[in-house]
């Protein structure tokens, strides 16, 4: 039937807007919580608020939790700490 069971979208670097989200209704969308090309480690708050956000706008059953991108190009302990950040904001939401 055409439809794309899931799309990954960058979402941390420049958040998206609203109007965009309710767009993918048959879709799980695969968000980008965390920056990938900034070394500046988000918190969990920080996180957790825009993810809080993305689910007014989507059930939780559509919303899928990721970086923007891959991580290789950070070092391996801030891409970690990027990596349980993220968890850690989505265990609490």
């Amino acid at each position: 039937d055409g439809v794309v069971d899931q799309i990954s979208i960058e979402d941390a670097h420049r958040h998206n807007p609203d109007r965009l989200f309710p767009l993918f209704e048959r879709s799980t969308l695969i968000v980008g919580f965390v920056r990938i090309a900034s070394s500046r480690l988000e918190g969990v708050d920080e996180i957790r608020r825009r993810m809080e956000k993305v689910l007014t706008l989507l059930p939780p059953e559509r919303v899928m939790a990721a970086p923007d991108c891959g991580l290789g190009f950070l070092g391996r302990d801030l891409a970690m700490a990027k990596l349980t950040n993220l968890t850690a904001a989505a265990a609490s939401v």
